[in-house]
């Protein structure tokens, strides 16, 4: 039925794969129940089986990424206001979305409207809904949760503002740095302690979170804006991508440079890692996500969705199985379980029923060349 693959390699061993679950860089395509023609803007997993989308005109819904069915459509405060962000706490309890309103006073020197709000959703108690008013202006950056699940960072134009999704209320708002205009990004470390926010102008910010004060951390993370930041999921590295075409690594406490590796040809708005830790996911505003190997800066594999979002937004699964990415009017979902076999035997597993030499080049001959490679390497 062609659902089992197997490969048989010279180290002797028959690895057996189920192709339903190999990587896929075609994926499903869920576009029909995009935001009604309309741009997509962002999107993430409530579980393994259900997403979220937002986009413009205000709309956020639920679906199941199997079936592609709605389960839910959410009600928005503001339906002809724009949804930009979502971000779903690390408990999947809390959905907090980004909207702004209909109309408003403009930003001087910017097409965005200053009125906006952050609205979040109870998933445990019935999608009951709050929000909290930001006047000082939206961005288009990302929002993040603490990994206490409590705190939520979101990017406005008066600064990084704060919230305890708890207590339903404003922390801290205005929290600027002394040389920055403003931020696209900010994470919280895993600890806790430390708001971690790269600026526009390529540098690496921190503030406590008990002050809310700057600490001098001044480190050249990109040549240029940088637009995304997170904490890999044991703390022990920061990835950072900018303008300047570059995932930057950098150590999770002392932030010193790690690794690095290119985007071409474009840059990258969104950087997430695997929730093991071993793959990093990029996406740009060319509409092409990108899978990478946290530890070697290989490319793994390269999905495509649609060129005219200029700000693409994508997301791994709880258990890393399943990416899914929205672009423009895009929605796919992609299986992303690569380079996991269903059974692996070796010589002695295996029952062998004849065997004859069409190679001329049998295994003592192998294993006399292997020696005689080693003899060489050693000299």
């Amino acid at each position: 039925d062609s659902t089992i693959l197997a490969t048989a390699s010279i180290d002797g061993t028959v690895h057996f794969w189920n192709t339903d679950t190999l990587l896929s860089e075609t994926g499903d395509d869920f576009s029909r129940l995009g935001n009604r023609g309309k741009l997509v803007m962002g999107a993430a997993f409530l579980d393994n089986d259900t997403a979220c989308f937002s986009g413009r005109p205000a709309r956020c819904a639920i679906f199941d990424i199997h079936t592609g069915k709605i389960k839910r459509e959410l009600e928005l405060p503001n339906t002809e206001g724009q949804c930009y962000r979502i971000a779903v706490s690390p408990d999947r309890r809390f959905l907090a979305v980004t909207e702004t309103h209909p109309t408003g006073p403009n930003l001087p020197g910017t097409d965005s409207p200053v009125p906006g709000q952050l609205v979040v959703f109870d998933t445990k108690n019935d999608f009951r809904r709050w929000q909290i008013e930001i006047a000082d202006g939206m961005v288009w950056g990302n929002l993040e949760f603490a990994r206490d699940n409590r705190q939520l960072v979101i990017c406005t134009r008066g600064g990084l503002m704060v919230i305890d999704v708890e207590e339903q209320r404003i922390v801290r708002k205005g929290i600027v740095a002394t040389d920055c205009g403003f931020f696209k990004t900010a994470s919280f470390s895993p600890d806790g302690q430390w708001l971690i926010a790269p600026g526009t102008d390529g540098i690496i910010y921190r503030f406590d979170t008990k002050t809310f004060t700057e600490h001098s951390v001044a480190i050249d993370a990109h040549d240029t804006s940088c637009l995304d930041s997170e904490f890999s999921p044991d703390g022990s590295t920061l990835a950072i991508v900018g303008v300047d075409r570059q995932v930057k690594l950098f150590d999770g406490s002392s932030f010193a440079p790690i690794k690095e590796f290119e985007l071409q040809p474009q840059y990258s708005v969104n950087v997430h890692y695997s929730p093991d830790g071993r793959r990093i996911l990029t996406a740009g505003p060319d509409g092409i996500a990108k899978l990478w190997h946290a530890q070697t800066g290989e490319q793994l594999a390269q999905f495509e969705m649609s060129a005219i979002g200029m700000y693409p937004s994508v997301d791994f699964s709880p258990d890393g199985n399943s990416i899914i990415g929205v672009s423009g009017d895009t929605i796919r979902i992609w299986n992303a379980t690569d380079r996991d076999n269903v059974q692996t035997l070796s010589v002695s597993d295996l029952a062998e029923l004849s065997c004859q030499d069409i190679t001329l080049y049998g295994p003592a001959r192998w294993e006399e060349r292997r020696r005689k490679a080693k003899e060489q390497l050693t000299k």
